[in-house]
C-alpha cells in the first residue's frame, strides 16, 4: 500500500507487547484536524444534549484514535471522521449506564436519527442527540453521498443487534461481539475515510478475509475495557452478566480473571497472525483491485493503532498506575451465578476472581470503556425471564438480513436469544366447547344477567396490528420529531400526537387499499386480503374513534377543532381522487394539486397544527405553507418513483415476466398521477393513451405490455422530465421555507433538513 497521508511511528516510542507483531503503526499527518473534530462533537453534545462531565473520548495524550486507526484518511475527511467517533464514544457512555430496556429504547432512537423520513418508526420523543446526528449526517452527505449511505447502513446494523447475555464459549461469543462492538461501522468508516468503492462481490470477499482481524480488534477492545466495565458491574445488584470476552472465558474455563486475560491475549496474538497470513495469501494468489488492497491494509493498521492508543489514553487509564495496583488488590469481588452450556447441560458456576489486570507480556492496564466504534454495555440487567432449564438458554437464529442494498456488506448477524412472542401473552380466543346457548348447559342467571363481561378489542385491532408490524417510511413521525425542534412539546403531548397521526395514517391505508383494489402494501399482502374487506373497514372506522379519544386527552378545544377540520378536507380530497378514477376523468393540474393539498397534505398540516396548539414557546410559527409544500413533494415524489423505478428496471432488462407484480401499480389502480395529468394536458386528444386508461376501467388492471406503452407516451410528452423538474422546484421552495422558519425561530433544524435531503430524487 502506498502511504500518502500518514507517517510511520518511531518504534522506540510505543510497545504493542507482541499482540500485533510485524505491523508498524502509522499516524495521520493531520492529527490536529482529528482533535478539532472531537472537540466540535463534544461542544455540540453540550449544546444539544447536556453536560459531558469528566468524559474522555478520542483525544489521547499523544494522538487522536482516529489518526492512528484511520491513518490514511483523506485530510478533508478526517475532522468529520473524528466527530463521528466522538459521537460513538458519547453514545457508548449513555449505553454503559443504561438498563437493558433503556438500551433498546436508546438504540431505537439512535437508529431513527440516521434515517429521518425514510424508515424511522420510533415513537420516542426527539432527543438533542438526534439533532446532533442529523447535523453530522448532513456534513457527511455533502462530502460523499454514496459512502455516507454505506456508513449509515453499517451503523444501523451494529446498533440494532439483538441483545444477548449468555454464551457457551468464546467461539459462540465472537460473532455476536464483532457486530455488537461496531465491526460494520469500522468498515463504513474506512470506506468513507479513504473514499473507496467496492463492488458487492468485493465486499463479500473482504468480509470472509477479515474475520480474524475483527476477532483481534474485538478481543483487544474487551481486554482494555475490562476493568472499567467490571467496576460498573460490581455495584449493580441486578446485573449478573457482562458482555466481555474475559467474562466469557472465565465461564468457559471456570477460571479466574487473571487466567482469562492471559487466554484473551493469546487469542489476540493468534488472530492477528492469522489475519496477516490470510491477507498475504489473497494478495499473492488473487487479482484484487486496488481499493480492496487498500481496504485490507487500512484494516490491518487499525490493530496496532487501537492498541497503542488504548495503552495511554485518558479514557482507558483513569486511575493512574498506583491506584490501579491498589484496586487490583482491594476491589470487592462480585460472584454472580453464571449459567453456561457444557455438553448440552446447564451448570451453575461461581466466579472466584474478577479483579486486576494480567501483567504478563508487559501489559499493565486494562481499564476502560468499550471502543468508540461500539455500542455495548459491559454490565446488563437481569433478564426478565429466569434461566432454569436448557430450553431457557436455547439460542435461535434471527432472520435480520442487511438492507437489500447493492453496496451493503454481507456481515453475518449473530444469533439472538429466543424470547416469547408478545402475541403468545395475549388473551386467547374462546376454545371449542359446550355452546352457551346449548339448553343442557345454559344457566338462567347468564341469560338474564345485565353485567356480562365486555368483549375484548383483540379482534378489531388485529388488522391494525398486522399493518403496523410491517416496515414503514415513517415520514410523518420524522416530521413530528423535526417540528418539535421548534415547538418543544412535552413528552406526553408529543407521544399523543404521534399516536393520533399513526392511527389515522394506518386507517387511511386500509381503506385506500380496498378502494384501489391493491393486493400489496409495503411488500406484503394488503390488510383486507388477510382479514377480509368487511373486517378491515370495521377496524378502520374504529381507529377514527380511537384517534378522537386520543385527541381529547390533549385537553384542547383548538386541537379538536383542527382534528375535525383537517379530516373533513382529507376525505373531500379522497372523494375527488376516487371520482376521477372511477369515471376515467382526467383532472386539471390545478384540481390535482388541490386534491393533494387536502388528501396527502392534510395529515402533514394536521400534525403541525396540533403541535402548534400545544407548543411550549411564545414565538408564533406558521408552518401551514411549509407543510403544504411537503405534502405536494411527498405525493408527487411517490408518483414519480412508481413510474421511474419501473422504467429504469425495464430499460436495464431486469424485470422478468414472473416478477411483474407491482410494476407501475398506479396504472393498475387507474389513478391519475402527476405525470399522467401532465401528459394529457399536453395532448388532450391522445386517443391511444385514453383508450388504454379505458381498458383498465374494463379489466381492472393493465397488462405488462400496455404499461410499457404508457411509459413510452410519458416519455414522448416529456412528462417524467417535467415531474422531475417540478420536484426540484419544490425541493428548493421547501429549503427556502425552512430557512425562513429557522430565522423566525432562531433555531436551526438539522432534523428536518436531513429528512428532506434523504428524500431528494
Amino acid at each position: 500500500m502506498e502511504y500518502q497521508n500518514s507517517i510511520a511511528l518511531d518504534s522506540t516510542t510505543f510497545d504493542t507487547f507482541g499482540l500485533c507483531e510485524g505491523i508498524r503503526p502509522r499516524l495521520n499527518k493531520h492529527d490536529d484536524l482529528a482533535n478539532k473534530g472531537s472537540r466540535r462533537a463534544q461542544e455540540d453534545w453540550r449544546t444539544f444534549v447536556g453536560d459531558i462531565g469528566t468524559f474522555h473520548g478520542c483525544i489521547g495524550p499523544r494522538f487522536n484514535i482516529t489518526s492512528v486507526c484511520l491513518s490514511e484518511c483523506r485530510p478533508e475527511r478526517l475532522e468529520i471522521m473524528a466527530y463521528a467517533n466522538e459521537l460513538a464514544f458519547l453514545h457508548d457512555d449513555v449505553m454503559d449506564t443504561a438498563t437493558r430496556d433503556q438500551c433498546d429504547v436508546t438504540n431505537s432512537d439512535f437508529n431513527a436519527g440516521f434515517r429521518p423520513g425514510v424508515d424511522a418508526v420510533s415513537m420516542a420523543p426527539i432527543s438533542g442527540r438526534r439533532q446532533m446526528q442529523a447535523k453530522m449526517v448532513l456534513e457527511l452527505l455533502s462530502i460523499d453521498r454514496e459512502a455516507t449511505m454505506t456508513l449509515i447502513e453499517a451503523w444501523e446494523q451494529s446498533s440494532s443487534v439483538p441483545r444477548r447475555d449468555r454464551f457457551s464459549g468464546l467461539d459462540d461469543y465472537l460473532p455476536y461481539r464483532c457486530m455488537d462492538a461496531g465491526g460494520p461501522v469500522i468498515i463504513g468508516l474506512i470506506i468513507f475515510a479513504l473514499a473507496l468503492r467496492l463492488t458487492k462481490a468485493e465486499k463479500e470477499l473482504c468480509t470472509e478475509i477479515t474475520k480474524p482481524a475483527w476477532h483481534t480488534l474485538t478481543l483487544a477492545n474487551d481486554f482494555y475495557s475490562w476493568q472499567r466495565e467490571y467496576d460498573a458491574f460490581l455495584p449493580d445488584e441486578k446485573a449478573d452478566f457482562m458482555v466481555n470476552g474475559i467474562w466469557v472465558l472465565m465461564q468457559e474455563h471456570s477460571t479466574t480473571a487473571e487466567v482469562a486475560k492471559e487466554l484473551c491475549l493469546d487469542r489476540i496474538r493468534s488472530s492477528c497472525k492469522e489475519y496477516r497470513r490470510v491477507k498475504k495469501e489473497h494478495e499473492t494468489t488473487h487479482q484484487l483491485s486496488l481499493d480492496v488492497r487498500r481496504y485490507l491494509s487500512a484494516l490491518e493498521l487499525c490493530i496496532p493503532g487501537n492498541i497503542i492508543w488504548s495503552e495511554s489514553c485518558p479514557r482507558y487509564n483513569f486511575y493512574g498506575a498506583s491506584s490501579r495496583e491498589e484496586r487490583s488488590h482491594d476491589v470487592d469481588i462480585k460472584q454472580p451465578s453464571l449459567l453456561t452450556h457444557t455438553n448440552g447441560r446447564t451448570n451453575e458456576n461461581r466466579l472466584t476472581n474478577g479483579n486486576g489486570l494480567a501483567n504478563g507480556n508487559g501489559l499493565t492496564n486494562g481499564n476502560g470503556l468499550t471502543n468508540g466504534y461500539g455500542y455495548s454495555n459491559g454490565a446488563g440487567s437481569t433478564p426478565t425471564h429466569s434461566c432454569d432449564s436448557d430450553e431457557d438458554l436455547e439460542v435461535t437464529k434471527q432472520d435480520r438480513p442487511l438492507d437489500d442494498h447493492e453496496d451493503s456488506f454481507s456481515w453475518p448477524l449473530p444469533p439472538a436469544s429466543s424470547q416469547e412472542s408478545p402475541l403468545s401473552q395475549s388473551n386467547a380466543l374462546p376454545t371449542n366447547g359446550q355452546s352457551p346457548m346449548n339448553p343442557n348447559g345454559m344457566k338462567k342467571d347468564t341469560l338474564l344477567a345485565g353485567n356480562l363481561s365486555k368483549l375484548s378489542d383483540e379482534i378489531i385491532l388485529a388488522p391494525f396490528e398486522y399493518l403496523s408490524s410491517s416496515p414503514s417510511k415513517g415520514v410523518r413521525n420524522a416530521a413530528i420529531d423535526a417540528i418539535n425542534v421548534w415547538f418543544r412539546l412535552s413528552e406526553e403531548s408529543l407521544t399523543l400526537i404521534k399516536s393520533v397521526i399513526s392511527v389515522l395514517h394506518n386507517s387511511s391505508l386500509m381503506l385506500d387499499d380496498i378502494q384501489d383494489g391493491s393486493p400489496l402494501r409495503r411488500g406484503a399482502p394488503s390488510t383486507h386480503a388477510v382479514f377480509g374487506s368487511a373486517q378491515t373497514i370495521n377496524t378502520a372506522a374504529y381507529l377514527y374513534i380511537e384517534a378522537l379519544d386520543t385527541i381529547q386527552k390533549l385537553n384542547s378545544e383548538q386541537c379538536l377543532h383542527v382534528f375535525v377540520e383537517e379530516l373533513r378536507q382529507l376525505y373531500i380530497g379522497q372523494s375527488f381522487d376516487l371520482y376521477w378514477t372511477y369515471n376515467v376523468t382526467c383532472p386539471s393540474m390545478e384540481d390535482y394539486l388541490t386534491m393533494i393539498d387536502q388528501k396527502t397534505g392534510g395529515l402533514f398540516r394536521l400534525l403541525a397544527r396540533l403541535m402548534e396548539a400545544k407548543r411550549n414557546i411564545q414565538c408564533k410559527i406558521d408552518l401551514g405553507h411549509l407543510m403544504t409544500l411537503v405534502g405536494r413533494f411527498f405525493q408527487i415524489r411517490d408518483d414519480y418513483q412508481n413510474l421511474v423505478s419501473a422504467d429504469v428496471n425495464t430499460a436495464l432488462g431486469k424485470l422478468q415476466y414472473t416478477n411483474q407484480k407491482g410494476f407501475c401499480e398506479d396504472l393498475d389502480e387507474g389513478k391519475f398521477s402527476f405525470p399522467l395529468v401532465h401528459a394529457l394536458e399536453i395532448r388532450p386528444l391522445n386517443l391511444q393513451l385514453r383508450s388504454i386508461l379505458q381498458e383498465r376501467r374494463v379489466t381492472g388492471k393493465l397488462s405488462f405490455e400496455l404499461k410499457k406503452l404508457v411509459l413510452q407516451h410519458l416519455h414522448r410528452s416529456q412528462s417524467l422530465e417535467h415531474t422531475r423538474i417540478a420536484l426540484l422546484v419544490l425541493q428548493s421552495a421547501i429549503d427556502e421555507e425552512i430557512a425562513r422558519v429557522e430565522k423566525r425561530s432562531g433555531v436551526e433544524n438539522f432534523i428536518l433538513k436531513l429528512m428532506m435531503n434523504r428524500l431528494r430524487i
